[in-house]
C-alpha cells in the first residue's frame, strides 16, 4: 500500500500547477501565431482557445484542491499540538 502525506500531495499539486501554467503560456503563443497567419484560420484559433479554457478550469479546480489540502493539514496538526500541551496527570 502506498502512503502519501498531505504535504507531499500539496507539493505534487504545486508541480502540476507549474506545468499547467507553462502549458497556458504555450497555448498563448500558439494563439498569437494563429492570429498572425495571413489566412487567420478560425479552426486553429477555436481549438487553441477551447483548450486554454478547459485548462484554466482544471487549474482552478486544482488550486481549490490545494487550498482544501492545506485546511485538512492544518486541522490535523491542531489536535496533536493541543494534546502535547496538556500536562500529563
Amino acid at each position: 500500500m502506498v502512503s502519501i502525506t498531505l504535504h507531499e500531495m500539496s507539493k505534487s499539486i504545486d508541480k502540476f500547477l507549474h506545468f499547467f501554467i507553462e502549458l497556458l503560456q504555450l497555448l498563448n503563443a500558439l494563439d498569437a501565431y494563429a492570429q498572425a497567419q495571413s489566412k487567420n484560420r478560425p479552426i486553429a484559433l477555436n481549438s487553441v482557445r477551447a483548450c486554454r479554457t478547459s485548462l484554466e478550469k482544471l487549474i482552478s479546480k486544482m488550486d481549490d484542491l490545494e487550498a482544501g489540502f492545506d485546511k485538512i493539514a492544518e486541522r490535523s496538526r491542531r489536535p496533536a499540538s493541543l494534546v502535547s500541551s496538556v500536562p500529563a496527570a
